[in-house]
């Protein structure tokens, strides 16, 4: 009953419960844990393909003003399938707690903090990686050593992607920017 591959470069006349823009780490990861707890039909997008092409990695060209120089988001971003994961050297880290005091984000921490275990097992972090204490350094309460960990690193279109394809339920709609 189920297809043995749902890649569409031309997504007309289908119907979605759900749209994920992006198919970096983030959005394959809500495809797949979608996909694995509920009947939901899935349209995952990604503006790139499955390889780097030049002329849509040029989307991520921005204007900055800043910190950051106009090279950043083009150096740090991938407009293909597996997104940033693709380059990414495998840094890790845990935010704390203490960034979510004053109330910017919208979400409270507790609600962030109950997905690290998913989040250890996808990168392929030891088990208690989001649970390593945070030490405040000597002579100071606001300064905090903070330890990263290395992922080795994981890259989401090759270990997940075989599963993201033949999904049932998951289109991967590839060449299509938002």
């Amino acid at each position: 009953m189920g297809r043995t591959t749902m890649l569409v470069l031309d997504p007309e006349n289908r119907h979605y419960d759900v749209a994920i823009i992006g198919s970096g780490p983030a959005g394959i990861t809500l495809a797949l844990s979608l996909a694995r707890l509920t009947p939901l039909r899935i349209a995952l997008l990604e503006s790139g393909l499955l390889d780097a092409d030049p002329t849509i990695q040029a989307l991520a060209r921005a204007q900055l003003r800043g910190d950051l120089g106009e090279a950043y988001f083009p150096m740090h971003t991938q407009r293909r399938f597996g997104g940033s994961s693709t380059i990414w050297g495998g840094y890790c880290a845990v935010l704390e707690e203490r960034a979510f005091m004053a109330g910017d984000w919208p979400i409270p921490y507790s609600e962030l903090k109950r997905w690290y275990p998913a989040a250890a097992g996808m990168l392929e972090l030891p088990d208690n990686a989001y649970t390593r204490p945070h030490v405040a350094i000597e002579g100071t309460r606001d300064i905090v050593y903070k330890p990263f960990y290395l992922s080795p690193p994981v890259r989401f279109n090759e270990k997940y992607g075989d599963e993201i394809i033949s999904h049932p339920r998951i289109d991967l709609i590839l060449g299509h920017t938002c």
